[in-house]
C-alpha cells in the first residue's frame, strides 16, 4: 500500500491506542485498517465505547487538491 503513495495515519502510535478489536480474555489487537492518499492525516483515534468488541477507527483530515 505504501508503494502505492498510500499512508496509514495509526502507523507508529502505540498498540493501545490502536487496537479496534476488545475480546475478553483475548489480547487487543488492530483488526481495521484506514488508509489514505493525496491527503493530510491531522489525527487518528480509536472510538472508546463498550457497545460491542469492535471499536470504530476515525481519521480527522485535510483535503487537498492533487498536485498543491
Amino acid at each position: 500500500m505504501r508503494a502505492a503513495g498510500f499512508s496509514d495515519p495509526f502507523a507508529g502510535l502505540p498498540s493501545e491506542l490502536t487496537a479496534t478489536l476488545w475480546r475478553t480474555g483475548l489480547p487487543r489487537v488492530r483488526l481495521d485498517y484506514v488508509w489514505i492518499r493525496s491527503m493530510l492525516a491531522l489525527g487518528a483515534i480509536v472510538m472508546d465505547s463498550s457497545a460491542s468488541d469492535h471499536r470504530m477507527a476515525v481519521v480527522e483530515m485535510l483535503i487537498t487538491r492533487q498536485g498543491q
